[in-house]
């Protein structure tokens, strides 16, 4: 099987701490859709689409939960992904502007 290898920005990285709260069984999601988005960035189950963000640009958005998203991209290298970021779809803290 041809995985992606990914490469988490430490934005993210604080990100995902300041979401998580120390909830593990948030942080065990996350790592398991991170799992599926390596071997599957398009994977119906993490409902993958192009997303504006505030910070990034023009990028991807998979699903966590409801309303968590973590937005990403390809790396211009073979095979990468580099997770830019974790927050919400909605209300204050969502991390994008609208779908592309």
């Amino acid at each position: 099987m041809n995985r992606y290898h990914i490469d988490q920005t430490t934005y993210y990285v604080r990100k995902l701490h300041k979401v998580s709260k120390g909830n593990s069984h948030l942080v065990i999601k996350v790592k398991k859709v991170i799992e599926i988005l390596s071997l599957d960035p398009f994977a119906e189950s993490l409902n993958t689409h192009k997303v504006n963000s505030h910070l990034f640009g023009i990028v991807y958005a998979s699903k966590v939960t409801g309303d968590l998203r973590i937005l990403w991209n390809f790396s211009g290298k073979s095979k990468m992904i580099i997770v830019l970021t974790i927050g919400g779809h909605s209300g204050g803290s969502k991390v994008y502007k609208s779908e592309y």
